[in-house]
């Protein structure tokens, strides 16, 4: 998290919130006076992980924020059934660990650049 931190913040994200897992994101995001662009959230934690909150948030359950958010998946794996499963519940992107500056840079603007156009 901080790496990744980091790396937003050299790319000119002014405003950054981390959460320790799913739980922890889904009550920051709750949070009315929050707003967010994007989310990026590793797909393995515990005891809420990546595709339960990417679901929660796809089916509206979170009504501080729109259904529709950039939502960008993390995983360490690169197995099959975790992709398809990231697509079918409306993912905007991914990144493969260890995340590159590069890739981060180039996944968040592709990413916030479609969420943009729709």
């Amino acid at each position: 998290r901080d790496i990744l931190s980091d790396a937003l913040r050299t790319c000119g994200a002014q405003y950054i919130q981390r959460a320790n897992n799913g739980e922890d994101a889904l009550a920051r995001l709750s949070m009315k006076q929050a707003q967010y662009d994007l989310i990026i959230s590793d797909c393995h934690m515990a005891p809420m992980n990546g595709l339960q909150l990417l679901k929660t948030i796809r089916d509206g359950d979170v009504k501080t924020i729109s259904p529709d958010i950039p939502f960008i998946m993390i995983t360490g794996r690169g197995d099959i059934p975790l992709v398809k499963k990231a697509k079918e519940l409306g993912v905007s992107g991914f990144l493969a660990k260890p995340v590159s500056l590069e890739k981060l840079t180039t996944t968040v603007s592709q990413v916030l650049q479609s969420a943009a156009e729709k």
